[in-house]
């Protein structure tokens, strides 16, 4: 599921919990200010948790703008599945 993240979204997960870099480290690679790599970081697990499954009811729970894009992501999918 992981592959199929944006690079972006891979590459925040990969530095979090791969590397295990602080927010203001992963930051300073990604050229991101603390605040923005942490809710970059939230996104991309929201998506990765939507792609392995259970994504109606983590987007009901989601906030409006992750919920939109845990939609986007699920739509996405559904696409690339048919």
């Amino acid at each position: 599921a992981i592959d199929r993240l944006p690079a972006s979204e891979r590459e925040v997960l990969a530095l979090r919990y791969q590397q295990g870099l602080s927010y203001p480290e992963i930051g300073a690679v990604i050229g991101a200010g603390p605040a923005a790599t942490k809710q970059r970081t939230w996104r991309a697990l929201q998506r990765l948790r939507a792609l392995v499954g259970g994504e109606e009811a983590r987007c009901a729970s989601a906030t409006t703008t992750a919920a939109r894009a845990c939609r986007s992501t699920s739509r996405r999918g559904s696409a690339a599945s048919s």
